[in-house]
């Protein structure tokens, strides 16, 4: 059947409800679907909304706020090409200003046939990975600092590539690697590296 409404409301006072199921009761390997369906009547086109979830509750001031959204996009509408974006925001605050932030986007590519994911918002946030993290593609990390809190690092390359950005007009770089250890309460540090100012032999241990 079809509802034609603007607006449908369910409420209740009871806890944990009021409560929506869909349920399938077919003997088939299919389940029961959930779909949001925008139908313009007209040509799609890139960033048209599809549909969103909001979760909304209230603040400490009583103010019902949006929480948390999950929101779909049209990325690209290209007839047999097409490509979608979905982001999960939650709610982020500047200490005055409280609005939805994307936490997780996802971008499809219309062609090329993959998929980018953005994780996090703002240079302050943390993506922790409780398990292990495979990368099967190339790593690019564009921080200050690259700390690993590892027992052991082993790679299957023979050499290590120090200052890559050392230009070709001049030898201004000092560049090496070093140790840390303690000796009767002092911290000290030993390792090799070459001294670009050093006018005859440039590798100090």
């Amino acid at each position: 059947g079809t509802i034609t409404q603007d607006t449908v409301t369910f409420t209740s006072a009871n806890a944990n409800d009021p409560t929506v199921i869909i349920k399938n009761t077919a003997s088939d390997v299919n389940g029961a679907r959930l779909q949001l369906v925008k139908d313009k009547g007209a040509a799609g086109a890139d960033a048209d909304e599809i549909g969103e979830i909001t979760f909304i509750g209230d603040d400490a001031a009583q103010t019902q706020t949006e929480f948390a959204q999950i929101r779909v996009l049209i990325a690209e509408a290209d007839d047999t090409d097409e490509a979608g974006i979905m982001s999960l925001k939650v709610a982020s605050s500047d200490g005055t200003t409280t609005g939805l932030t994307d936490g997780l986007t996802l971008t499809g590519h219309k062609s090329g046939d993959y998929v980018d994911a953005t994780i996090g918002a703002g240079t302050s946030s943390t993506v922790t990975v409780e398990g292990s993290l495979q990368v099967d593609g190339d790593l690019t990390v564009s921080g200050t600092n690259t700390i690993l809190d590892s027992t052991t690092i082993a790679t299957g390359d023979s050499f290590i590539k120090l200052a890559k950005d050392q230009g070709t007009s001049s030898d201004a770089v000092d560049f090496g690697f070093y140790g840390k250890y303690g000796e009767s309460g002092t911290a000290k540090y030993a390792g090799l590296f070459r001294d670009a100012g050093a006018t005859d032999e440039p590798f100090t241990f």
